[in-house]
């Protein structure tokens, strides 16, 4: 699921994935499998029917939270997990990050109960 939200002239890209894992060559630890949420500030530029055709993004820009470890992908889960972020929601998480007051345990209650 990523959505692109815009909030005092910028636009935010607030997303859940699945990421495999591994090392983290900045941080030199070993991430988890699993699902991430994700927000970040981007500049994009979009197409004449209005698709995004190009995303950039500052490094360290953004930030990143672990909401469910996992072994392996589950579409079936990321798809649950992805409706509980709806427009209301992910513009109030796009405020509190705007205005450097979004915490883990923000992102946490949203994705406690599955």
């Amino acid at each position: 699921m990523k959505k692109y939200l815009d909030y005092a002239g910028q636009t935010y890209k607030v997303q859940l994935h699945y990421r495999l894992g591994g090392i983290n060559y900045f941080t030199g630890s070993c991430d988890p499998r699993g699902i991430y949420f994700s927000i970040a500030p981007v500049s994009i530029s979009r197409s004449a029917n209005g698709e995004v055709t190009m995303e950039s993004q500052t490094a360290f820009s953004g930030s990143t939270r672990l909401v469910k470890p996992l072994n392996r992908k589950n579409n079936k889960l990321l798809e649950l997990l992805s409706q509980k972020l709806d427009n209301n929601l992910c513009t109030s998480l796009v405020q509190s990050f705007a205005s450097k007051q979004l915490t883990a345990e923000q992102i946490d209650s949203i994705f406690v109960s599955s």
